[in-house]
């Protein structure tokens, strides 16, 4: 009768994956614990990532979080017209950017509505030539998260 539950598998380490592994961890010391649990779902054959094609093997690619790095995909709420919103969108997605449109607006002044937790950059291309240490202080947004284009 067969069951549901995945086989273990055998996982071998590359010479190329244990330099790499080696170089990547003088950089970022948290490198091997956070390689772990992906070592240990692919031991009880759980298959992670996605699969490629065209190699003639059974092949997946599988993205490990760093946790020596704090980031993520970078939110964005972008502030200007809307053509060129979705030219930046376009632009992130063809380019595969760790970026994310999370919001538009076409003035500053509605940069109000956004809770200042939910986006990690506001990028200003309003044409409003408004001092933007004002804005911040308008607004009320961290100068760090407020990026002119102009």
């Amino acid at each position: 009768m067969p069951t549901d539950l995945p086989q273990s598998v055998h996982v071998e380490y590359t010479p190329e994956f244990k330099r790499s592994l080696r170089k990547l961890a003088r950089k970022y010391r948290s490198i091997r614990t956070d390689v772990k649990p992906v070592i240990k779902r692919l031991q009880i054959g759980d298959l992670i990532g996605d699969q490629v094609t065209g190699t003639g093997n059974i092949l997946f690619k599988a993205r490990v979080r760093n946790s020596d790095i704090q980031k993520g995909k970078r939110r964005i709420v972008f502030v200007g017209p809307a053509v060129v919103k979705d030219f930046m969108d376009s632009i992130i997605r063809e380019n595969a950017l760790d970026l994310t449109l999370v919001g538009h607006c076409s003035c500053w002044e509605s940069l109000r509505n956004y809770e200042p937790d939910s986006f990690d950059i506001a990028i200003l291309f309003d044409g409003s030539r408004k001092d933007t240490r004002k804005i911040r202080e308008e607004v009320g947004i961290p100068s760090r998260k407020l990026l002119p284009l102009w």
